[in-house]
């Protein structure tokens, strides 16, 4: 198991979590839940550069790390990275918010994703300067991995 295998089982699940939770895009009177992403958001078709309602919102689930020691458990980073569109300045940051919240309680309602186990703390952070009316936010999650077994005896 490798955290390939973390990052797409990630993907299915926050798919589950936020189906039924519709947002703004681009598109006036045109709403959707979020689109869940392996890595990186895929290339836009060709639509001169511009975005299109399939876009914003998403969720990208990102791995960052492998902390692999010796004599203690495998540590995966994992980042997921929350974008949304919305037209008011002042609260369009409470998507990206409420988005990284339902991920939370249904990740930590889980905890345990094939060999991987949820552990430490879960940090959820906005992004200071934002693109509006695009918003967007990271959340970070840490996962212990089975420790690889030596074949050889010390």
């Amino acid at each position: 198991m490798n955290a390939i295998v973390l990052v797409d089982d990630l993907v299915k699940h926050i798919q589950e979590i936020i189906k039924e939770y519709d947002l703004t895009t681009k598109v006036e009177g045109f709403n959707k839940s979020p689109s869940v992403y392996a890595g990186y958001l895929p290339p836009k078709e060709d639509n001169n550069g511009e975005l299109t309602p399939n876009d914003y919102p998403f969720v990208i689930v990102r791995f960052l790390t492998d902390d692999d020691n010796i004599d203690s458990e495998d540590m995966l980073a994992i980042r997921l990275v929350i974008g949304t569109h919305s037209e008011d300045d002042q609260n369009g940051w409470r998507d990206v918010v409420n988005v990284a919240s339902r991920i939370k309680i249904g990740i930590m309602e889980k905890r345990i994703f094939g060999p991987f186990v949820l552990t430490g703390k879960i940090q959820t952070e906005l992004f200071e300067e934002q693109l509006r009316p695009f918003w967007h936010g990271i959340m970070d999650l840490n996962f212990n991995a089975p420790q690889i077994q030596s074949e050889v005896e010390w």
